[in-house]
Order: C-alpha cells, then sequence, then structure tokens
C-alpha cells in the first residue's frame, strides 16, 4: 500500500530512504519536477491538478481494499486514470 505514496519514490539525486529526498518533496524538487503543492510554507499539500504525482497510484490496490478507497477529504480516490500519489485526489 506504501506505493500511494509520493515519498516513496526515490526522486533522480537520492534513494527514497535519504533525508535528503524527503526535503526535496517539501521543496517541491521530487522527480526532479516540482511537486505543485497548493503553499506549503502554510502546510497545504495539496497538489495541483497537473502535478506529475497526479495518477501514477495502483487502482488495483485501491479497489481492493475499501480504506483506501476515498482521500482526507472524502473524495473518491479514482477519478482520473488511477489514484493519485498521496493522501489527496485532486482531479
Amino acid at each position: 500500500m506504501f506505493d500511494h505514496s509520493f515519498i516513496s519514490i526515490a526522486d533522480s539525486l537520492h534513494p527514497a530512504s535519504h533525508p535528503e529526498h524527503y526535503k526535496a518533496i517539501i521543496n517541491g524538487l521530487a522527480y526532479g519536477e516540482d511537486a505543485q503543492f497548493g503553499d506549503p510554507t502554510n502546510n497545504n499539500y495539496i497538489q495541483a491538478a497537473t502535478a506529475p504525482e497526479n495518477d501514477q497510484g495502483d487502482s488495483n490496490i485501491t479497489n481492493a481494499f475499501p480504506a483506501i478507497q476515498f482521500d482526507l477529504l472524502g473524495k473518491q480516490r479514482i477519478l482520473g486514470n488511477g489514484p493519485d500519489l498521496g493522501p489527496y485526489e485532486v482531479k
């Protein structure tokens, strides 16, 4: 189930377990691209509709576990081609 997490995927510079990897995500640099978080300085980590982490989750896992079929805001997880990575579904 951890494959639905944006932080579990290594970026181009660091393995996923490296502390700098987490700093890169918070600063919007994961995947070598801007994560397009709303406003991290004010704790808004809801990604934009054009973010690279959208539709990158595994639909089979989402469908197999009813508890993760909805995001933190109660929105259906699969609204595009697959679930978005992270706690929010934005499309």
